[in-house]
């Protein structure tokens, strides 16, 4: 069920709206005295007048939940002009519905709106996921032996200097964060970082050349400028 808030201008007239989307969604009434915070669990906003005469009004609510919120913004109103039409759709609306247009297209406009968003948020949770899951699995298969300063992937080694195995150790446990010079430097030398960054520059190149080298291109050192590097 979706989440929708509204706010009443109108006095009359607004039971209608209010009672076709009850079938799809929960509604929750905001006092326009001391509305000030868009609940951060809305999925849309009603905003609902009556002859068309808070324009003003209007315009402050679409701005306040606009700076805080991308959630949908509609306009009820029995009478709008075109200009107020367009006024509040380039202030954030995201449409404005008005006498002429039935309670069925009302219900199926913002019911469509509604589940187009669900959609799209539930692919891009599916995504992440995955892309999560197969970052997880790349560097489950990624080992890193002490005994004789290798890194191994799938079956491949990957001989590594003292200090590029220190360097590769702290990136795979900071896998996916970005690791700054002055942590790598005091992991590599254990002292303070000097603020020179050409010496952690030019292990990151030898490691980068040796993991291509060996045609392990799935393990990609990202440099974050001014800051470090990213295990991706």
């Amino acid at each position: 069920m979706y989440n929708i808030g509204y706010i009443d201008l109108s006095g009359t007239n607004s039971d209608q709206y209010i009672k076709v989307l009850s079938k799809e969604c929960k509604l929750t009434r905001y006092d326009t005295s001391v509305f000030e915070e868009c609940p951060v669990d809305i999925d849309g906003f009603l905003i609902l007048d009556g002859a068309g005469e808070s324009f003003f009004q209007i315009s402050d609510f679409i701005l306040k939940i606009r700076k805080q919120s991308k959630t949908f913004i509609w306009i009820v109103s029995q009478r709008l002009d075109n200009i107020a039409k367009v006024v509040f759709l380039k202030m954030g609306a995201d449409d404005n519905f008005c006498k002429e247009q039935t309670l069925e297209e009302f219900y199926l406009k913002i019911l469509n709106s509604l589940k187009r968003k669900q959609g799209t948020l539930e692919k891009h949770k599916f995504e992440m996921n995955r892309i999560s899951t197969k970052i997880e699995n790349k560097y489950e298969r990624i080992h890193l032996d002490d005994s004789n300063l290798s890194l191994t992937l799938n079956g491949q080694d990957v001989e590594l200097t003292n200090i590029e195995f220190k360097v590769m150790a702290i990136l795979i446990k900071k896998r996916g964060q970005t690791v700054t010079y002055e942590e790598l430097y005091k992991a590599v030398w254990g002292q303070s970082y000097s603020g020179i960054n050409y010496k952690i520059a030019n292990i990151i190149f030898h490691i980068r050349e040796k993991i291509e080298k060996a045609g392990l291109d799935i393990i990609f050192i990202k440099t974050i400028r001014s800051k470090g590097y990213i295990l991706m």
